[in-house]
């Protein structure tokens, strides 16, 4: 059916990466590329949480039920690149609203760029961009109660900068606009989340599932034990629950 038709190779950087790891290293490249990216993913995640000042014990098992959640989908597939980045990303946006320093923003553009070139799920990361600025909207508004400790002196207009910047960083790659035909066409293929295994929902036939349920539980408990309403993290738990439990392959989000 196919045949003869032009398609998008939204993933061309990670096959180039994975065809010169086994050319050069065999299957034994592949395991080293998969182990290191989930160590990175490891690391990235405990820098995130050591800012909750958590003690080390809680901090590594926290760690450890997000490892295992999505332990399944530690294999050598592009989304480990999206797990990263998207971890950074929100590493980056935390500490942004924390401490209200805007410089490590800049590093938010190039970050795309590549994600861009290496999987198609770089739209969540654009999504984040789209949440936080949601926020600074509500931030607007006088008569919501928001916790003061969300409350960020970034400007309205930084922001959609940043959300501009970082959308025209995904349009460097070999298909320049085009990348989003695919993203568009699985939206459209609802079909597939009933024929594609990784696509499927949760079935709660694994440990893993129960973790993601656990995880999400514990979140909207966190979160409901707050004064005020924090829009930015209470908007990320919505977007991850939906993802996560309507496909197996997005649990990590």
């Amino acid at each position: 059916y196919g045949m003869g038709k032009p398609w998008v190779a939204y993933s061309w950087l990670f096959e180039i990466l994975v065809y010169t790891l086994f050319t050069k290293l065999g299957l034994i490249g592949i395991l080293a590329f998969t182990v290191s990216m989930s160590l990175l993913i490891a690391l990235v995640l405990h820098g995130a949480l050591r800012r909750a000042r958590l003690p080390f014990v809680a901090e590594v098992f926290f760690v450890a039920v997000a490892l295992g959640a999505m332990s399944f989908l530690l294999s050598p597939r592009p989304w480990l690149f999206s797990i990263l980045f998207f971890n950074v990303e929100l590493f980056i946006l935390f500490y942004v609203r924390r401490t209200d320093h805007i410089a490590p923003l800049v590093a938010l553009p190039p970050l795309f760029v590549l994600w861009a070139n290496l999987h198609m799920q770089f739209v969540y990361g654009l999504a984040v961009l789209g949440l936080y600025l949601v926020e600074l909207l509500l931030f607007q508004l006088p008569y919501l109660s928001l916790s003061p400790r969300c409350r960020s002196n970034i400007s309205l207009g930084r922001v959609s900068l940043l959300l501009l910047a970082c959308f025209v960083a995904t349009l460097i790659t070999p298909y320049h606009f085009r990348l989003y035909i695919p993203i568009f066409e699985v939206i459209g293929q609802t079909g597939a989340f009933r024929l594609i295994n990784e696509l499927l929902p949760l079935s709660f036939r694994d440990l893993g599932d129960w973790l993601v349920l656990g995880l999400t539980i514990a979140a909207a408990f966190v979160l409901g034990w707050q004064r005020a309403w924090i829009p930015f993290p209470t908007l990320l738990l919505l977007m991850g629950t939906l993802l996560a439990f309507r496909a197996g392959r997005d649990v990590w989000v």
